[in-house]
Protein backbone atom coordinates (compact mmCIF):
# COMPACT_ATOMS: atom_id res chain seq x y z
CA UNK A 1 0.00 0.00 0.00
CA UNK A 2 1.28 3.06 -1.47
CA UNK A 3 2.42 5.85 1.73
CA UNK A 4 -0.26 8.14 0.26
CA UNK A 5 -2.82 5.70 0.92
CA UNK A 6 -1.74 5.04 4.65
CA UNK A 7 -1.94 8.83 5.51
CA UNK A 8 -5.29 9.08 4.24
CA UNK A 9 -6.77 6.14 6.20
CA UNK A 10 -5.00 7.64 9.11
CA UNK A 11 -6.60 11.17 8.65
CA UNK A 12 -9.66 10.03 8.10
CA UNK A 13 -9.51 7.50 11.08
CA UNK A 14 -8.48 10.62 13.41
CA UNK A 15 -11.83 12.19 12.31
CA UNK A 16 -13.78 9.41 12.68
CA UNK A 17 -14.48 10.50 16.30
CA UNK A 18 -16.33 13.93 14.82
CA UNK A 19 -12.99 15.92 16.31
CA UNK A 20 -11.38 18.80 14.43
CA UNK A 21 -8.45 19.69 13.63
CA UNK A 22 -6.29 21.86 11.98
CA UNK A 23 -3.55 21.21 9.24
CA UNK A 24 -1.05 21.59 11.87
CA UNK A 25 -2.66 19.04 14.35
CA UNK A 26 -2.51 16.73 11.66
CA UNK A 27 0.77 16.80 9.97
CA UNK A 28 1.65 16.14 14.62
CA UNK A 29 -0.31 13.61 14.98
CA UNK A 30 0.97 11.89 11.56
CA UNK A 31 4.33 12.50 13.06
CA UNK A 32 3.94 10.04 16.57
CA UNK A 33 2.73 7.75 14.32
CA UNK A 34 6.17 7.94 12.75
CA UNK A 35 4.75 9.06 9.21
CA UNK A 36 7.31 11.13 7.27
CA UNK A 37 5.62 13.68 5.45
CA UNK A 38 5.91 17.68 5.13
CA UNK A 39 2.99 20.69 5.52
CA UNK A 40 2.68 20.80 1.66
CA UNK A 41 1.70 17.14 1.12
CA UNK A 42 -0.42 16.72 4.02
CA UNK A 43 -2.35 20.29 2.05
CA UNK A 44 -2.85 18.00 -1.05
CA UNK A 45 -3.82 15.13 0.87
CA UNK A 46 -6.64 17.68 2.73
CA UNK A 47 -7.64 18.76 -0.49
CA UNK A 48 -8.04 15.44 -2.21
CA UNK A 49 -10.41 14.27 0.75
CA UNK A 50 -12.28 17.64 0.31
CA UNK A 51 -13.22 16.97 -3.19
CA UNK A 52 -14.19 13.26 -2.38
CA UNK A 53 -16.47 14.88 0.06
CA UNK A 54 -15.34 13.40 2.63
CA UNK A 55 -14.04 16.08 4.71
CA UNK A 56 -15.19 19.91 4.83
CA UNK A 57 -13.26 22.81 6.26
CA UNK A 58 -15.23 24.61 8.97
CA UNK A 59 -13.59 27.64 8.70
CA UNK A 60 -12.51 28.71 4.85
CA UNK A 61 -12.32 32.24 5.10
CA UNK A 62 -9.69 32.17 7.79
CA UNK A 63 -5.63 31.33 7.60
CA UNK A 64 -5.95 28.46 9.95
CA UNK A 65 -7.86 25.99 8.05
CA UNK A 66 -10.11 23.78 10.74
CA UNK A 67 -11.19 20.34 8.89
CA UNK A 68 -13.53 17.96 10.64
CA UNK A 69 -15.32 14.89 8.67
CA UNK A 70 -18.43 15.60 6.94
CA UNK A 71 -21.50 14.11 9.58
CA UNK A 72 -23.05 11.61 7.04
CA UNK A 73 -19.40 9.88 7.15
CA UNK A 74 -18.96 9.57 10.81
CA UNK A 75 -19.52 5.49 11.30
CA UNK A 76 -18.03 4.15 13.84
CA UNK A 77 -17.96 0.27 14.86
CA UNK A 78 -21.03 1.11 17.91
CA UNK A 79 -22.63 3.38 15.78
CA UNK A 80 -22.51 1.11 12.22
CA UNK A 81 -22.28 -2.24 11.78
CA UNK A 82 -22.25 -3.89 8.58
CA UNK A 83 -24.22 -6.83 7.59
CA UNK A 84 -22.88 -9.65 5.96
CA UNK A 85 -24.47 -8.90 2.57
CA UNK A 86 -22.94 -5.84 2.70
CA UNK A 87 -19.52 -7.11 3.37
CA UNK A 88 -20.35 -9.58 0.80
CA UNK A 89 -21.39 -7.13 -2.14
CA UNK A 90 -18.00 -5.16 -0.88
CA UNK A 91 -15.66 -7.80 -1.86
CA UNK A 92 -17.35 -8.65 -5.35
CA UNK A 93 -17.25 -5.41 -6.51
CA UNK A 94 -13.71 -5.01 -5.63
CA UNK A 95 -12.63 -8.47 -7.35
CA UNK A 96 -14.43 -6.35 -10.46
CA UNK A 97 -11.80 -3.53 -10.39
CA UNK A 98 -8.51 -5.91 -11.57
CA UNK A 99 -9.41 -3.97 -14.94
CA UNK A 100 -8.02 -0.58 -13.24
CA UNK A 101 -5.05 -2.56 -11.08
CA UNK A 102 -2.06 0.28 -10.82
CA UNK A 103 -4.71 3.35 -12.07
CA UNK A 104 -6.05 6.33 -9.85
CA UNK A 105 -9.26 3.98 -9.58
CA UNK A 106 -6.85 1.17 -7.69
CA UNK A 107 -5.78 3.68 -5.12
CA UNK A 108 -9.21 4.98 -4.13
CA UNK A 109 -11.22 1.52 -3.94
CA UNK A 110 -8.04 0.89 -1.53
CA UNK A 111 -8.72 3.48 0.87
CA UNK A 112 -12.22 2.74 0.85
CA UNK A 113 -10.84 -1.07 1.45
CA UNK A 114 -9.04 0.16 4.38
CA UNK A 115 -11.82 1.98 5.95
CA UNK A 116 -14.67 -0.91 6.00
CA UNK A 117 -12.21 -3.49 7.16
CA UNK A 118 -11.70 -1.15 10.31
CA UNK A 119 -14.89 -0.36 10.81
CA UNK A 120 -16.00 -3.83 10.53
CA UNK A 121 -12.79 -6.50 10.54
CA UNK A 122 -13.82 -10.05 9.42
CA UNK A 123 -11.32 -11.16 6.64
CA UNK A 124 -13.27 -14.57 6.42
CA UNK A 125 -15.71 -12.59 3.19
CA UNK A 126 -12.27 -11.69 1.69
CA UNK A 127 -12.52 -15.80 0.71
CA UNK A 128 -15.87 -15.78 -0.35
CA UNK A 129 -15.68 -14.36 -3.81
CA UNK A 130 -12.77 -13.62 -6.50
CA UNK A 131 -12.41 -13.29 -9.82
CA UNK A 132 -11.01 -16.59 -11.98
CA UNK A 133 -11.68 -14.63 -15.42
CA UNK A 134 -8.23 -15.45 -17.02
CA UNK A 135 -6.32 -13.07 -19.47
CA UNK A 136 -7.03 -10.05 -18.08
CA UNK A 137 -4.58 -7.09 -18.90
CA UNK A 138 -2.33 -4.93 -16.78
CA UNK A 139 -3.26 -1.20 -17.72
CA UNK A 140 -0.41 0.08 -15.06
CA UNK A 141 1.63 1.78 -17.87
CA UNK A 142 -1.51 3.19 -19.63
CA UNK A 143 -2.99 5.13 -15.98
CA UNK A 144 -2.76 8.36 -18.04
CA UNK A 145 -5.07 7.17 -20.55
CA UNK A 146 -7.49 5.72 -17.79
CA UNK A 147 -7.50 9.08 -16.01
CA UNK A 148 -8.13 11.03 -19.25
CA UNK A 149 -10.66 9.19 -20.19
CA UNK A 150 -12.45 9.52 -16.76
CA UNK A 151 -11.44 12.91 -16.60
CA UNK A 152 -13.17 13.71 -20.51
CA UNK A 153 -16.48 11.34 -19.48
CA UNK A 154 -17.39 12.97 -16.65
CA UNK A 155 -16.58 16.90 -17.99
CA UNK A 156 -18.35 15.75 -21.33
CA UNK A 157 -15.42 17.10 -23.64
CA UNK A 158 -14.75 16.57 -27.00
CA UNK A 159 -11.43 15.52 -27.69
CA UNK A 160 -8.93 15.01 -30.40
CA UNK A 161 -8.09 11.37 -30.41
CA UNK A 162 -4.91 9.53 -31.98
CA UNK A 163 -5.96 5.19 -31.93
CA UNK A 164 -3.97 2.18 -33.00
CA UNK A 165 -6.57 0.83 -35.02
CA UNK A 166 -4.68 -2.55 -35.53
CA UNK A 167 -2.46 -2.02 -32.68
CA UNK A 168 0.39 -2.20 -35.48
CA UNK A 169 1.33 1.54 -35.31
CA UNK A 170 -0.86 2.95 -38.00
CA UNK A 171 -2.74 5.73 -36.30
CA UNK A 172 -6.25 7.31 -36.91
CA UNK A 173 -7.00 10.67 -35.88
CA UNK A 174 -10.46 11.01 -34.49
CA UNK A 175 -12.71 13.92 -33.13
CA UNK A 176 -14.67 11.97 -30.19
CA UNK A 177 -16.55 12.13 -27.54
CA UNK A 178 -15.82 9.96 -24.21
CA UNK A 179 -18.88 8.28 -23.48
CA UNK A 180 -18.22 4.94 -21.10
CA UNK A 181 -15.58 2.87 -20.05
CA UNK A 182 -16.51 -0.84 -19.67
CA UNK A 183 -14.88 -3.86 -19.64
CA UNK A 184 -14.99 -7.19 -21.60
CA UNK A 185 -12.68 -10.46 -21.13
CA UNK A 186 -10.35 -8.35 -18.86
CA UNK A 187 -10.26 -5.79 -21.02
CA UNK A 188 -10.92 -1.80 -21.01
CA UNK A 189 -13.01 -0.24 -23.52
CA UNK A 190 -14.21 3.53 -23.90
CA UNK A 191 -17.37 4.18 -25.92
CA UNK A 192 -16.87 7.00 -27.95
CA UNK A 193 -19.14 9.17 -30.42
CA UNK A 194 -17.59 9.67 -33.47
CA UNK A 195 -18.48 13.22 -34.81
CA UNK A 196 -17.01 12.09 -38.31
CA UNK A 197 -19.39 9.51 -39.37
CA UNK A 198 -21.93 10.07 -36.54
CA UNK A 199 -21.21 6.76 -34.62
CA UNK A 200 -20.97 4.65 -31.61
CA UNK A 201 -17.76 3.14 -31.76
CA UNK A 202 -15.51 1.00 -28.82
CA UNK A 203 -11.35 1.34 -28.53
CA UNK A 204 -9.28 -0.59 -26.94
CA UNK A 205 -8.05 1.58 -24.15
CA UNK A 206 -4.16 -0.17 -24.73
CA UNK A 207 -4.40 1.25 -28.75
CA UNK A 208 -5.23 4.93 -27.45
CA UNK A 209 -2.00 6.88 -28.22
CA UNK A 210 -3.03 10.29 -27.19
CA UNK A 211 -5.89 12.56 -25.98
CA UNK A 212 -7.03 15.92 -25.68
CA UNK A 213 -9.32 18.34 -25.24
CA UNK A 214 -10.67 19.61 -28.06
CA UNK A 215 -11.12 23.22 -27.73
CA UNK A 216 -14.00 25.94 -28.85
CA UNK A 217 -15.35 23.14 -30.43
CA UNK A 218 -19.33 23.90 -29.89
CA UNK A 219 -21.65 21.59 -31.21
CA UNK A 220 -24.26 19.24 -29.92
CA UNK A 221 -23.26 16.47 -27.22
CA UNK A 222 -25.16 13.49 -28.26
CA UNK A 223 -26.77 11.33 -25.34
CA UNK A 224 -25.50 8.04 -24.86
CA UNK A 225 -27.70 5.64 -24.40
CA UNK A 226 -26.06 2.11 -23.81
CA UNK A 227 -29.00 0.00 -24.12
CA UNK A 228 -29.24 0.62 -28.12
CA UNK A 229 -25.31 0.74 -27.97
CA UNK A 230 -25.15 -2.89 -26.79
CA UNK A 231 -27.89 -3.99 -29.09
CA UNK A 232 -25.67 -3.02 -32.30
CA UNK A 233 -22.90 -5.18 -31.29
CA UNK A 234 -21.77 -8.97 -29.83
CA UNK A 235 -19.59 -8.12 -26.93
CA UNK A 236 -17.21 -5.34 -28.55
CA UNK A 237 -17.61 -4.48 -32.24
CA UNK A 238 -20.38 -3.59 -34.48
CA UNK A 239 -21.67 -4.20 -38.25
CA UNK A 240 -24.53 -5.27 -40.08
CA UNK A 241 -27.21 -7.13 -37.98
CA UNK A 242 -27.99 -10.53 -38.92
CA UNK A 243 -30.79 -12.69 -37.62
CA UNK A 244 -28.42 -15.18 -35.79
CA UNK A 245 -30.23 -18.52 -34.97
CA UNK A 246 -27.97 -21.50 -33.38
CA UNK A 247 -29.43 -24.92 -31.92
CA UNK A 248 -27.68 -25.79 -28.29
CA UNK A 249 -27.25 -29.33 -27.91
CA UNK A 250 -28.63 -30.41 -24.43
CA UNK A 251 -25.57 -31.42 -23.34
CA UNK A 252 -24.86 -28.11 -22.55
CA UNK A 253 -28.14 -26.79 -22.69
CA UNK A 254 -28.23 -26.08 -18.18
CA UNK A 255 -25.11 -22.92 -19.36
CA UNK A 256 -27.75 -21.10 -21.33
CA UNK A 257 -30.95 -20.94 -19.40
CA UNK A 258 -31.02 -17.87 -17.39
CA UNK A 259 -27.86 -16.48 -19.20
CA UNK A 260 -27.57 -13.45 -21.38
CA UNK A 261 -25.39 -13.49 -24.05
CA UNK A 262 -27.18 -10.49 -26.25
CA UNK A 263 -29.77 -8.24 -25.17
CA UNK A 264 -32.01 -9.26 -28.23
CA UNK A 265 -31.65 -13.09 -27.31
CA UNK A 266 -34.54 -15.26 -27.66
CA UNK A 267 -34.47 -18.67 -25.69
CA UNK A 268 -36.67 -21.77 -26.89
CA UNK A 269 -36.36 -25.20 -25.75
CA UNK A 270 -37.21 -28.28 -28.25
CA UNK A 271 -38.41 -31.32 -27.75
CA UNK A 272 -35.54 -33.25 -27.71
CA UNK A 273 -33.96 -31.14 -24.77
CA UNK A 274 -31.72 -28.83 -27.07
CA UNK A 275 -32.62 -25.08 -27.59
CA UNK A 276 -32.90 -22.86 -30.05
CA UNK A 277 -31.64 -19.09 -29.96
CA UNK A 278 -31.78 -16.25 -32.15
CA UNK A 279 -30.48 -13.32 -31.69
CA UNK A 280 -29.80 -10.26 -33.73
CA UNK A 281 -26.09 -9.54 -33.88
CA UNK A 282 -23.27 -8.37 -35.92
CA UNK A 283 -20.77 -11.13 -37.71
CA UNK A 284 -17.78 -10.02 -36.39
CA UNK A 285 -14.72 -12.64 -34.75
CA UNK A 286 -16.02 -12.06 -31.20
CA UNK A 287 -19.13 -14.17 -32.14
CA UNK A 288 -17.44 -16.59 -33.65
CA UNK A 289 -14.62 -17.38 -31.14
CA UNK A 290 -17.46 -17.37 -28.82
CA UNK A 291 -19.20 -20.38 -30.97
CA UNK A 292 -16.39 -21.95 -31.65
CA UNK A 293 -15.52 -22.30 -27.89
CA UNK A 294 -18.54 -23.87 -27.23
CA UNK A 295 -17.81 -26.56 -30.41
CA UNK A 296 -19.20 -29.29 -31.38
CA UNK A 297 -22.21 -28.65 -28.86
CA UNK A 298 -23.38 -25.38 -30.54
CA UNK A 299 -24.56 -25.81 -34.34
CA UNK A 300 -25.33 -22.41 -36.61
CA UNK A 301 -28.45 -22.56 -38.53
CA UNK A 302 -28.30 -19.25 -39.93
CA UNK A 303 -27.29 -17.33 -41.85
CA UNK A 304 -25.46 -18.87 -44.49
CA UNK A 305 -22.32 -16.39 -44.10
CA UNK A 306 -21.80 -17.05 -40.50
CA UNK A 307 -21.41 -20.79 -41.48
CA UNK A 308 -19.18 -20.06 -44.13
CA UNK A 309 -17.01 -17.88 -41.86
CA UNK A 310 -16.93 -20.74 -39.01
CA UNK A 311 -16.25 -23.43 -41.56
CA UNK A 312 -13.25 -21.33 -43.22
CA UNK A 313 -11.85 -20.50 -39.30
CA UNK A 314 -12.05 -24.59 -38.58
CA UNK A 315 -10.05 -25.26 -41.38
CA UNK A 316 -7.81 -22.75 -41.13
CA UNK A 317 -6.97 -24.49 -37.18
CA UNK A 318 -7.33 -28.12 -38.58
CA UNK A 319 -4.44 -27.73 -41.16
CA UNK A 320 -1.79 -26.45 -37.75
CA UNK A 321 -3.00 -29.95 -36.21
CA UNK A 322 -2.88 -32.45 -39.31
Amino acid sequence: MSKQISRTVKIIQKMQSGGKFTTNEILEFLSHDDIEVNLRTIQRDLKTLEDLNVIENENPKSNELIWKIIKENIVTKKSRKLKSSELISFYILKSQLKSFKSTMIEDEIEVLTRIIEEIAPDDVFKNIYWDQSLGAFDYKQYDAIVRRCITYISTEKWVDLQYDTGGNGKIKNIVAFPCSLFNYNGNLYLAIYEYKHKSYIALAIQNIESMIEKEDFYTKKPVFDYHEFAKSRFAVYNGEIHNVKLKISSDVAKYFVNRTWHITQVLRKQTDGSYLLTMDVPIGEDLVAWIMSWSPSIEVLAPQKLIDKLSDKITKSLKLYI
